[in-house]
């Protein structure tokens, strides 16, 4: 395990100036709630998390790219979109809306 690097941690609060030097530590931090997705459909790489600070000096929302948490994921990826589809939910248009679509 590398030292912390405060010159490149992953994470810093724009609010509150927390730093998390790595994702182990961002994802344990029980300060933190997951709040919602917001994807981008040509890339979904590209998308972004979103994350409430909830300490009560802060309470700010933390942006993270989904890239950084990709490597986190094993379920299928699909190559055709179904967005705006008869069978789509529409799930993934609704930020906080983290419900797993059924579409595939």
């Amino acid at each position: 395990m590398r030292p912390p690097d405060d010159r490149n941690p992953f994470h810093r609060c724009s609010c509150c100036s927390k730093v998390w030097f790595d994702r182990s530590d961002f994802l344990l931090d029980g300060d933190l709630c997951l709040d919602g997705y917001q994807a981008d459909f040509d890339d979904l790489e590209l998308g972004w998390l979103f994350f409430t600070h909830l300490l009560p000096v802060c309470n700010s929302t933390l942006a993270v790219p989904v890239r950084q948490f990709t490597d986190l994921y094993d379920g299928p990826i699909y190559s055709e979109r179904k967005l705006g589809s008869d069978e789509c939910p529409g799930y993934c248009l609704e930020k906080d809306n983290l419900r797993r679509c059924q579409v595939d």
